[in-house]
This record gives structure tokens, C-alpha cells and sequence, in this order.
């Protein structure tokens, strides 16, 4: 914890041992590293039954189980049409402070990703950890996560204190920005 740069212990997650890597879309922005992945479900209940809550630390919210409308919602796509569960998704805003991957054609394959955070998407991975393992619930036996698939946008922030402590705080405060306005979204009611 003491040579942490963030404060916590540094994880990392291969990426490449889960599921041969992810493939992803890679911004052309000066100096920002941002991908577009689609996350399996799968491969994000791995690696939430392994680093649980450490991947929510820059999330806003706690999960609010299965007595939450919207989580609810999710719970029956991925038991009734889980095919739809990408369309229906807003996704995750994942960031991490350090990334590996190899260059493809037209897009890139993440093979390892440091200290992966959450910063918008709780509830849809507690739903998808949670939801197979909801034994009281009737439909529970009809969720297969091998067909549920996630959106998800990752911004690579290194927020390492080794550069110099002013553009340590940038890197963090960018990555607060990000947590924040990535949960501006107005809600929609039923008679939107």
C-alpha cells in the first residue's frame, strides 16, 4: 500500500489468460488513450468474484440488489432475451492506469489492464455477478451469461507519482471528471 500510487494495493488483470483478450476500438486523441470494447459478461463476472468491490471504488453507488426497478429490468433480459442485453445497455466507463495491448488491422486487442475502475456501470455488474446466484428468484435457472455482452468505453489515466505531483493531481482529477459526468445522465420516466 505504501508504493501505491493510488492509494491501494495495484492489481492487474490478463485479459489474455481470461479470454485471449479483448478486442477494442482505439481513439486518434493526442495524448488520451481511449478504447471502445464490448466486455463479456462472462469475463466480468470473472473478475468481479475475484477483485469484488476493489473494481467500484470510483463508482457512485453501491448496488441497490434486485428490488431496484432498473436492476430488476436487467436481471429479466439476461434471463429472457439475452441477446438484447447490449442494445438495451448503457455500458461501462471503465479506467485504468495502465494498459498492454498488441495492434491489430483495424482495431487492438487489450491484453492486460492495471488497476481497472468502474466508474459508471455498478449496477450492471453486480447484476450480472449477482443474478445467476439469486437462488430464490424463479427464473434464475434460465440465465446463461455466455450470451450477454456489455459496451464498454476504457480511458487509460496514468496517474503514476513517480512524473511529479501536479500532473498526478491532473491525472486525478481528470479521473473524477470522468466518474462525474459519466453519471450526469437524466433519468427516463415511463411517459418519456
Amino acid at each position: 500500500m505504501f508504493e501505491s500510487d493510488t492509494g491501494q494495493e495495484d492489481f492487474t488483470i490478463d485479459f489474455e489468460e481470461i479470454c485471449n483478450g479483448l478486442t477494442a476500438l482505439s481513439t486518434n486523441l493526442t495524448g488520451l488513450q481511449s478504447f471502445l470494447a464490448v466486455m463479456p459478461a462472462t469475463v466480468l463476472e470473472e473478475i468481479y468474484s475475484v477483485h469484488g468491490q476493489t473494481l467500484l471504488q470510483s463508482n457512485v453507488r453501491n448496488f441497490l440488489n434486485f428490488t431496484n426497478k432498473k436492476n430488476q429490468k436487467m436481471r429479466e433480459t439476461m434471463a429472457e432475451e439475452p441477446d438484447k442485453f447490449f442494445a438495451y445497455n448503457n455500458g461501462l466507463t471503465v479506467t485504468a492506469t495502465d494498459i498492454e495491448y498488441k495492434k491489430l488491422d483495424s482495431a487492438v486487442k487489450i491484453n492486460k489492464l492495471t488497476n481497472l475502475n468502474i466508474v459508471n456501470g455498478g449496477q450492471t455488474t453486480c447484476s450480472i455477478f449477482f443474478a445467476p446466484r439469486e437462488k430464490t428468484w424463479r427464473y434464475v435457472d434460465k440465465i446463461d451469461l455466455s450470451k450477454v455482452f456489455v459496451p464498454m468505453k476504457l480511458t487509460v489515466i496514468n496517474s503514476s507519482k513517480e512524473t511529479d505531483e501536479e500532473g498526478y493531481e491532473q491525472a486525478e482529477e481528470f479521473k473524477n471528471n470522468i466518474a462525474q459526468y459519466a453519471n450526469f445522465q437524466t433519468a427516463v420516466i415511463n411517459a418519456d
